[in-house]
C-alpha cells in the first residue's frame, strides 16, 4: 500500500493502511537474492563445479568465495570460505571435490588453502547445514594445479606446481606422508627425448584419473605425456607419449611450419574407457590419441573433430594430401598457401558407460556395451561450437586374452594382435549406423564453453561417469562478465546428417533439464533477461487444480509435455528440505492453509513464458518437502519460438507482457511486433479447437492449431489457439502495444502506440471494437497513449446497474470508460456508444464516459462499496448481466444505489486518487 503514501521533502508522510494490515496472513520477506555481484566491477562468476552421484549433490563455487550446494528439489544451502581476517575479502573457489565415502566436501581457494566441510547431516531425517570442520584449513605449500577426489578413496590427490602430487587424508584432516614424485621428469631424464617447447621447464600435472577397475592404479597426465602409476608399489607401470612422424598432419593440419619434423603434442586431459582397457588423451593441438592400457608403444588411433567426423589417423603422413591439397585453390598460383584454421586444444574428456554392460545375453566374456566420449574443445572456427559427444560401439575382447578376469585389465608386457584389433574396432562407428548418420552429437552454444560436468543417476562407479542422465554446461558471456549455466538430458541422440540440420539443443525441448531455482534464475540462459513478472491470485481452487494437474500427473510417471523447461535433474536427490515454522518470519500454518493459491508468471528473453507455483500451501507440510520453491510447472511453459514461421526473426522479437485469466485459464502473450498470441488450457481427451472467424476478420486472427504437439494432447497444458495481428501500420512505423488486459469472460483489450484501441471477443473469435479515429484534432497529443486497461463489472455514475466495462487510462491524465452489453437484436456483444450529439461508435464516440485521472497511470482497480472486494469481470457477473430475472434486479432507489456504489482507485507516477462510482467525487 505504499502507493497511498505521499512524499513531501524528506517526510515519508502517514501510512493510513497500517491499521488495515493482517500480519498473520501476509508477511513479505526475501525469498532469493539473485544479485550477481556486490559491485558491478566484481562479477560473481562460477569458478568450479563438482558432482557426486553417490551423495546426489551438486556443488558450485563462485569468484566471491561462496559454495552453493544443491541436491533434491527443495534442498539448497550456501557455504562461505573463511576470510583470512575480518577486514579481508574471501578468496575465490579454485577447486571442489566430493569424498563420497566420508560424506565430505573438499575445497581449495585462490590462496591455495584447503578447507573441508562435513555433509553427514544433509542425509539425516532432520538435516542441518554443512559444518566447516575445525582445524581442517591447510595451507598447501605450492600453487595447486589439479585437485582429484574419488568416491572410493579417503585421500585427496593434490598436484603441485613442481609436478609432485601430495595426498591429503580427508578422514584425519591432515596431509599424508605418501607423495607421488614428478614421474614424467624422471621419464625425460631416462629417455632424454623431449620437444624444445618443454625442454627447459618442469613438467606440469594437467589431470589425474583413478583407474575405474583398479584403485591401485592412477593415471597422471603431464603436459609431456601420461603416466600410469601403481600406488601400492610406488612405481611407473606404463608411460604414454604421442609422437607425430614427419609429414603427419596432427591437430594442426598440413600447413604447419614444423610439419616435416618429429613433434610431441603436449597432453591436456585424459579419460579412461569403462572397461579400463583404453585411455583417451587430449592434446594441445586439438587431436585425441587412443591407447591400449597394456601397450604404450603406439596408439590405437589418433583422431580430430573435423566435420564430418574423421576416422583417419593424423599421426601418420598422408602422401596424397602432401602432394596435392584439393581444398587449396591457390596451389597452382604464386600466392602463398593459406594456413589451416587454428584448432582449439582438448580441454576436457569424459568417457561414460551405461548400466547394460556387460550385456546379460552376450555369451562372450569381456563384452562391454556402447559408450560415449564427451569432449570440450578440439574444434575450429568453422566447426559447430559447443560440447561434442562421440558414440562408440561395444567392446568385445577375445576370451583367450581375459586371463586376469573379465573385469580387470591385463597389464602384460605384450598385446596380442587379436586384442589390439578388438580395441581398435571399438573406436569406429556402430555397425547399426549407416553412412549418412554421424556417430556424434553436439550441444551447441553461442557462448564460450568453459566447463561441463556429467550428473550420474546415482552410482559412484567409473569415477562418477557411470550412467549419466544430465549434463551441466558452464559458459561465459563476453558481453557481460558473468557465467551461464545450462542443463540438458544425456546422452543425446545421434543426428542423421542426410536429411536434417544440426540439432539445436537449446531449442529442442527433448534435451533440456531443469536446474535448481537459484541457479536457473541467476545463471541459466533460459531465464536470463526477465522482461515481465506478474503474480496471479486465483479466486477459484478448481481452476488452479486444472492448471497444476499436468504437473501432478508427470510426477506419477504419466506423459509430460515436451517443453523447454525440462525435467528435474534425476541425479540430484541428496539431502532434503523442511519448512521452518519456528523462525521470526514463519507464517501461521492454521491460517495459511486457507490462503488463495498464487502463481508467478515470468517472461524471458528466449521467447518463453514460465509459470511457478508460489502458494503458501507448498510450505505447510510437516514432512520433508517434495518439490522446490518456487515450484516450476514445466508443462505450462509457453514457447513463442514455435510461432517464428509467422513472426520476424527471433532476434528481432521479444515478449512485452503475459496475461493469464484466473478463471477461464486463457493466456495472452504480447510481443514487441504488436502481435498477441492466445493460448488455451486443453484438457486430455477434449475435442479439437473450433474456429468461427468472420470473413471480415480473417486477416486479424491466424489459427495456430497446426502448432500443437502430439505430446500436448495427452496432458493438461497450454496450447496455441490464435495469433492476433496488429492494425496495418506505415512502412516505417511499428504498432507497439502500450497496454493490454485479458478478462475471465473471453474479452481481450489491446491499446497500440498510435492511439488505437481494439477489443476482441475470443470465444468466436471476432473483433468487437477497433478504432483509431480521434474525434478532435490534436486529441492524440492531448491524450497520449493508453498505459492502463482494466476490465470490471460495476456501475458507472448515475447508472447503478453493474455492467461489463473497460476502463482505459491515458498517459496525460484522461480516462475513458467503455461499456459492453448483449445486443437486443442478437446474442452478440456490442459497445454502448455515447448518445451525445447523436453520434455513434463509427464516429469516434466508442466510450460512454470520460474523466480526469493522474498522469502516467500504471495501476487501476475498482472496489465494491459494501464488501470491499474487487469488482471483477467474471462469468457469474456476465450471467447476471444477461439475466432478466427480476429477483436479481434492484427495485428500490436505495437498494440500487447501494448495489452500484463502488470506488475506483488509480495510481500514477506522482499520486494516487480514489473516485466514487468512477465518474463521481474524488
Amino acid at each position: 500500500m505504499d502507493i497511498l503514501r505521499r512524499l513531501q521533502n524528506h517526510d515519508a508522510g502517514i501510512d493510513f493502511s497500517d491499521t488495515l494490515r493482517e500480519e498473520t496472513s501476509w508477511n513479505p520477506g526475501l525469498l532469493y537474492d539473485f544479485k550477481l555481484s556486490p559491485t558491478p566491477s566484481v562479477p560473481t562468476a562460477i569458478t568450479a563445479m563438482s558432482v557426486d552421484g553417490a551423495l546426489g549433490l551438486l556443488a558450485v563455487g563462485t569468484f566471491t568465495g561462496k559454495i552453493h550446494i544443491f541436491g533434491a528439489a527443495p534442498m539448497a544451502t550456501t557455504l562461505l570460505i573463511p576470510a583470512p581476517n575480518e577486514h579481508a575479502a574471501r578468496e575465490e573457489v579454485k577447486f571442489l571435490g566430493f569424498c563420497a565415502s566420508l560424506r565430505r566436501l573438499v575445497c581449495i581457494d585462490g590462496a591455495n588453502v584447503l578447507h573441508v566441510w562435513d555433509l553427514v547431516d544433509l542425509q539425516a531425517e532432520e538435516p542441518t547445514p554443512p559444518i566447516l570442520l575445525k582445524d581442517s584449513s591447510f595451507a598447501v605449500p605450492e600453487n595447486v594445479t589439479v585437485l582429484s577426489t574419488s568416491p572410493l578413496h579417503s585421500h585427496a590427490f593434490i598436484a603441485l606446481q613442481s609436478g609432485e602430487i601430495m595426498t591429503f587424508d580427508v578422514d584425519r584432516l591432515c596431509p599424508s606422508p605418501f607423495v607421488v614424485p614428478n614421474a614424467w621428469l624422471e621419464h625425460q631424464e631416462v629417455l632424454n627425448r623431449t620437444s624444445e617447447a618443454i625442454e627447459h621447464r618442469v613438467p606440469t600435472v594437467m589431470d589425474i584419473v583413478t583407474h575405474p577397475r583398479d584403485l591401485n592404479l592412477l593415471f597422471i597426465a603431464y603436459d609431456g605425456g601420461v603416466i600410469l602409476w601403481n600406488l601400492s608399489t610406488s612405481h611407473v607401470v606404463h608411460n604414454y607419449q604421442l609422437s607425430l612422424h614427419p609429414g603427419a598432419a596432427g591437430g594442426g593440419g598440413y600447413r604447419e611450419e614444423d610439419l616435416f619434423t618429429e613433434r610431441y603434442p603436449p597432453a591436456t586431459s585424459l579419460s579412461v574407457h569403462p572397461s579400463g582397457h583404453i585411455i583417451a588423451i587430449g592434446h594441445l593441438d586439438g587431436c585425441i590419441s587412443f591407447w591400449a592400457v597394456e601397450d604404450d608403444d603406439r596408439p590405437l588411433a589418433v583422431r580430430t573433430l573435423s566435420e564430418p567426423f574423421s576416422f583417419i589417423d593424423v599421426n601418420v603422413p598422408d602422401p596424397m594430401a602432401l602432394i596435392d591439397d584439393p581444398k587449396d585453390e591457390d596451389a597452382s598460383s604464386e600466392a602463398p598457401p593459406r594456413r589451416q584454421q587454428q584448432r582449439e586444444p582438448i580441454f576436457k574428456l569424459a568417457w561414460s558407460g551405461f548400466p547394460d554392460f556387460p550385456p546379460s545375453k552376450d555369451p562372450q566374456h569381456g563384452a562391454f556395451s556402447s559408450t560415449t566420449l564427451t569432449i570440450l574443445g578440439g574444434t575450429t572456427a568453422s566447426d559447430q561450437q559447443g560440447v561434442t559427444v562421440l558414440n562408440f560401439p561395444g567392446l568385445v575382447i577375445p576370451t583367450p586374452d581375459m586371463t586376469s578376469g573379465p573385469m580387470s585389465p591385463s597389464l602384460s608386457a605384450t598385446l596380442p594382435p587379436s586384442t589390439r584389433q578388438a580395441l581398435k574396432k571399438s573406436l569406429f562407428p556402430p555397425e547399426s549406423l549407416d553412412a549418412a548418420t554421424e556417430p556424434r552429437s553436439v550441444y551447441p552454444s553461442k557462448l564460450q564453453v568453459e566447463d561441463f560436468c556429467l550428473v550420474p543417476r546415482g552410482n559412484p562407479h567409473l569415477n562418477g561417469l557411470y550412467d549419466p542422465t544430465s549434463i551441466i554446461i558452464l559458459s561465459s558471456d563476453t558481453n557481460a562478465p558473468k557465467s551461464v549455466l545450462n542443463a540438458f538430458a544425456f546422452p543425446p541422440e545421434p543426428r542423421d546428417s542426410s536429411n536434417m540440420p544440426a540439432i539445436d539443443i537449446y531449442r529442442n525441448p527433448l534435451r533440456r533439464s531443469r536446474l535448481p531455482p537459484k541457479l536457473d534464475f541467476t545463471y541459466s540462459t533460459s531465464t536470463r533477461g526477465i522482461s515481465d513478472c506478474q503474480i496471479m491470485v486465483f479466486q477459484e481452487r478448481e481452476v488452479f487444480g486444472r492448471l497444476v494437474s499436468g504437473f501432478i500427473n508427470s510426477q506419477n510417471n504419466e506423459p509430460m509435455a515436451e517443453t523447454n523447461s525440462g525435467r528435474w535433474i534425476e541425479g540430484l536427490r541428496g539431502g532434503s528440505g523442511w519448512s521452518d515454522f519456528s523462525g521470526e518470519n514463519a507464517p501461521d500454518a492454521r491460517l495459511s492453509k486457507f490462503d488463495r493459491h498464487r502463481m508467478m508468471i515470468l517472461s524471458h528473453s528466449d521467447l518463453t513464458v514460465r509459470f511457478y507455483d508460489i502458494s503458501s500451501q507448498l510450505l505447510l507440510s510437516a514432512e520433508a518437502l517434495r518439490f522446490e520453491f518456487p515450484q516450476i510447472l514445466p508443462h505450462l511453459t509457453l514457447e513463442m519460438a514455435r510461432l517464428i514461421p509467422l513472426l520476424p526473426p527471433a532476434d528481432k522479437v521479444e515478449i512485452k507482457s503475459a496475461h493469464l485469466a484466473s478463471i477461464s485459464a486463457e493466456c495472452a502473450v504480447v510481443l514487441s511486433t504488436g502481435d498477441v498470441a492466445i493460448w488455451r488450457l486443453r484438457e486430455p481427451g477434449s475435442p479439437g479447437q473450433v474456429y468461427n472467424i468472420p470473413s471480415e476478420d480473417s486477416e486479424v486472427f491466424v489459427p495456430l492449431d497446426p502448432f500443437i504437439r502430439r505430446s500436448e494432447r495427452r496432458i493438461s497444458s497450454f496450447q496455441p489457439f490464435c495469433l492476433i495481428r496488429p492494425p496495418a501500420a506505415d512502412a516505417d512505423a511499428l504498432e507497439e502495444v502500450t497496454a493490454s488486459a485479458l478478462s475471465d469472460v473471453g474479452f481481450l483489450a489491446v491499446a497500440y502506440r498510435r492511439n488505437s484501441l481494439a477489443v476482441f471477443d475470443l470465444r468466436s473469435p471476432k473483433v468487437t471494437l477497433r478504432t483509431s479515429w480521434l474525434p478532435k484534432s490534436g486529441d492524440k497529443d492531448k491524450l497520449g497513449p493508453v498505459t492502463t486497461l482494466l476490465w470490471s463489472f460495476c456501475g458507472l455514475g448515475s447508472d447503478g446497474d453493474p455492467r461489463l466495462r473497460l476502463i482505459a487510462s491515458y498517459q496525460h491524465g484522461t480516462t475513458r470508460v467503455i461499456t459492453l452489453r448483449v445486443s437486443q437484436t442478437s446474442s452478440e456483444w456490442e459497445v454502448v456508444s455515447s448518445e451525445a450529439g447523436g453520434k455513434g461508435v463509427e464516429e469516434g464516440h466508442f466510450y460512454e464516459a470520460e474523466r480526469s485521472s493522474p498522469v502516467d497511470p500504471f495501476v487501476s482497480t475498482v472496489i465494491g462499496g459494501r464488501t470491499g472486494d474487487e469488482c471483477l469481470a467474471t462469468p457469474a457477473a456476465i450471467r447476471k448481466a444477461e439475466s432478466d430475472d427480476p429477483a436479481i434486479v434492484p427495485t428500490t432507489k436505495k437498494e440500487k444505489s447501494d448495489l452500484a456504489h463502488c470506488f475506483w482507485v488509480v495510481g500514477g507516477s506522482k499520486e494516487a486518487r480514489c473516485f466514487e462510482n468512477i465518474t463521481g467525487n474524488q
